[in-house]
C-alpha cells in the first residue's frame, strides 16, 4: 500500500516511532517498502509521547528522551535525516504564530481520537449524502478547509481507503457546509 500511495502521487507520509505492533514499528514498515526513498517524498514523524512495549502511554518525554526518540526514528527509517519532526503537544495558537497544525482527528464523532464509533453526527451524514462521499471524507475536507496552516494525517489501511483519502483532498465544501460543520465542531468541544 505504501508503494501504491507513492505511485498515486502521495509525497507526504506521517509516522512516529510510537506507532507499532508486537512485530514491528510503522517506521520499519516504511523503511522496508520505500527504502529507496523518492527525492520528493517527505516523511514527517512525531516525538513527545512515549509508549512502553505493551503499548501503554507514558508521561511526556524529557529533552534527553526527545533526542533519543529522534535517533530511534532515524534508525527505524534507515535515514540520515528527518524531513519534519513534530513535537506533539496541544493548545498552540498555531495560525496566528505561522505554525503548521496537524490534527490527528477531525470531527471524529463520539469516538474522537478513537475514530468514528458508528454514531455519526446527523449534519456530517447529511453533507456526505449531498456530496455523494463518505462521512470520513467530509471530516477530512473540513479539516483542510480550516486554513492553509492545517495538514491532515488520515490513517490509511488499504487501497480503497487511500483513494478515499486522496479524493477528500480535492473536495470543495460550500460556505453553508462549513458553517454547519463548525456548529458540529463547537457542539463537540
Amino acid at each position: 500500500m505504501l508503494r501504491k500511495a507513492v505511485e498515486l502521487g502521495v509525497n507526504h507520509i506521517d509516522t512516529a516511532g510510537f506507532y507499532f505492533s508486537s512485530l514491528r514499528s510503522a517506521n520499519e514498515l516504511i523503511n522496508t517498502a520505500l527504502s529507496r526513498y523518492p527525492d520528493d517524498l517527505i516523511i514527517a514523524t512525531k516525538v513527545g509521547p512515549r509508549r512502553d512495549p505493551s503499548g501503554d502511554w507514558l508521561p511526556q518525554a524529557t529533552p534527553a528522551q526527545l533526542r533519543g526518540q529522534v535517533e530511534e526514528n532515524l534508525r527505524q527509517l534507515g535515514r540520515d535525516w528527518l524531513d519534519v519532526v513534530n513535537l506533539r503537544l496541544s493548545g498552540l495558537a498555531c495560525e496566528e504564530q505561522g505554525v503548521a497544525f496537524v490534527p490527528f482527528f477531525a470531527i471524529a464523532g463520539a469516538g474522537r481520537e478513537a475514530g468514528p464509533s458508528g454514531a455519526e453526527h446527523g449534519e456530517v451524514l447529511a453533507i456526505a449524502r449531498e456530496h455523494q462521499v463518505t462521512p470520513a471524507q467530509v471530516r477530512l475536507a473540513w479539516a483542510l478547509h480550516r486554513g492553509p496552516h492545517v495538514l491532515i494525517i488520515p490513517g490509511t489501511s488499504d487501497l480503497g481507503h487511500l483513494a478515499d483519502n486522496i479524493a477528500a483532498g480535492a473536495m470543495r465544501l460550500t460556505p453553508g457546509d462549513l458553517a454547519r460543520l463548525e456548529e458540529v465542531h463547537q457542539d463537540q468541544q
